[in-house]
């Protein structure tokens, strides 16, 4: 019998691939986003379910989990990938919008893996797989709320490691560098641009926001199948890992993060973002 995976946020980017690539393998693939009324190309691929899940939504996370079940028998693994970005300065940010940030990255994350580790518990065994970010190991200007939630993730996460250790449920965390997604399109940048009246941040913004738009997500930027191959990896190297990187952009700046003292690192972040 082939196992079954179940995937948050698979509608585009490293979602997306990594259904692609696990049908590839031969797994049966529950690919699950907020909203299912455009076809997509997964809807042509053998053993791919497509479900509504969103992760805001506690009472589609419980109805996606059935319904996975009642498809394929069982989940072996739960790839917990939803999430999106939201830049901009602190100053400017509405409760709703840092709210929302935190609804999907981190709470909707945590309702999700709650109920698969109550089946997996249940069940005897499972796998759970955390998309977090290489934002999670070191801050960006503009990133703040982003960088917050990822934080907060890896944070949550480590410590559920060792609650889950009597349960012979597997916890990992991928942490991508930059990745050549929907996520940083222009039409879908959730962006907080400054207020006109707020005249000192306008030199900052003029210099850092084009680092945004070209330098972090045009430049050199890594494929989603890149990740998928490391989420694969990850479930099935059974090696005792917790963190996986994804690209050299991130391992050469956590790297720098952790080895340099932090004034000299600053210094290096803000050379790279155009902020100093």
């Amino acid at each position: 019998m082939s196992q079954t995976v179940l995937i948050t946020g698979a509608s585009s980017g490293i979602g997306l691939a990594t259904a692609k690539y696990f049908q590839q393998q031969g797994w049966q693939v529950v690919a699950t986003m907020p909203n299912l009324e455009k076809a997509t190309e997964l809807d042509r691929l053998a053993n791919v379910h497509r479900i509504l899940l969103d992760v805001t939504q506690p009472a589609t996370i419980d109805s996606a989990l059935q319904s996975a079940i009642d498809r394929c028998g069982q989940i072996d693994l739960l790839i917990n990938n939803a999430g999106f970005i939201t830049w901009g300065f602190v100053e400017d940010a509405t409760d709703e919008q840092i709210y929302h940030q935190f609804n999907v990255n981190f709470f909707g994350s945590i309702r999700v893996a709650q109920s698969m580790t109550s089946y997996f518990r249940e069940k005897g065994c499972g796998q759970i797989l955390v998309v977090t970010s290489g934002g999670a190991r070191l801050g960006f200007p503009l990133m703040s709320f982003y960088n917050a939630s990822k934080w907060a993730m890896e944070g949550f996460y480590e410590s559920m490691l060792y609650e889950l250790e009597p349960t012979h449920i597997t916890l990992k965390l991928i942490e991508p560098g930059a990745i050549n997604t929907p996520i940083y399109d222009k039409g879908r940048l959730v962006f907080i641009p400054p207020k006109p009246d707020q005249k000192a941040y306008q030199p900052f913004y003029k210099k850092v926001w084009p680092f945004i738009l070209d330098g972090l997500t045009l430049k050199n930027p890594h494929p989603p199948e890149m990740v998928a191959k490391v989420l694969y990896q990850a479930a099935t190297d059974g090696k005792n890992k917790f963190r996986y990187m994804v690209g050299m952009d991130v391992k050469s700046v956590a790297f720098l993060r952790w080895s340099l003292p932090f004034n000299w690192f600053k210094r290096f972040v803000k050379r790279i973002t155009r902020a100093g």
